[in-house]
């Protein structure tokens, strides 16, 4: 699913983040929590946006955008909570290596 791989991407790029939160003293599951919390709060605000502009523009809503928001909206929490894990097993210096 594409949206499992956007999320994970998306996850591996705030790799900084995690980083500095576990520096400066934050325990893991809170900075998992923080991550996730974020991709999901932004998927969420997405879809309500997406309906939305569908009911601006007077589209009929039936049942098929509402199933593939809620497959979308899958495929971002696996996505995130997977990449949350990978994140989480490295060590802070681990995650501030730029490899080039």
């Amino acid at each position: 699913m594409l949206s499992v791989g956007l999320s994970l991407l998306t996850m591996l790029q705030n790799a900084k983040n995690a980083a500095i939160m576990r520096v400066l003293g934050k325990q893991k599951s809170l900075s998992q929590l923080v991550l996730i919390g974020e991709q999901v709060f932004a998927s969420v605000l997405g879809v309500i946006l997406g309906f939305a502009a569908l009911l601006a523009i007077n589209v009929y809503i039936d049942l098929t955008p509402l199933l593939l928001a809620l497959l979308y909206f899958t495929g971002v929490v696996i996505g995130s909570f997977v990449g949350a894990i990978i994140i989480n097993a490295k060590t802070p210096l681990e995650l501030l290596q730029t490899r080039e």
